[in-house]
């Protein structure tokens, strides 16, 4: 009797395997660019392209499409970082490291 339902249990296992790649094939939830696609992107900040410049005299500036402007952000910069939410972080000549947000609405000099 054990063996009968131990057979029984092991072709409902196989086939409810075969029913969800049959499923998985047919319904193209294999493929991974329509989940991708799916996915909801935050909005940018300042709703445009912002470009960071960094100079060869190791000036960073910051072009605002927006307002069409350029700022002026800092002097002695060696590398920089800008987040997706706007925060800065920068590395001086002196190796310290300085952190700004919003640099948008203010003049760091």
């Amino acid at each position: 009797m054990s063996f009968y339902q131990l057979s029984f249990i092991k072709l409902l296992r196989i086939n409810s395997i075969a029913i969800l790649i049959i499923y998985l094939v047919f319904n193209d939830l294999n493929n991974i660019n329509t989940q991708i696609n799916k996915v909801n992107v935050p909005p940018f900040p300042n709703q445009g392209d912002d470009f960071w410049i960094l100079t060869y005299d190791d000036k960073l500036y910051h072009w605002i499409k927006i307002r069409n402007e350029l700022c002026y952000i800092r002097k002695d910069v060696l590398d920089f970082i800008v987040g997706y939410d706007g925060i800065i972080f920068c590395i001086d000549k002196d190796n310290i490291r300085n952190y700004f947000h919003n640099v948008c609405r203010e003049q760091f000099l």
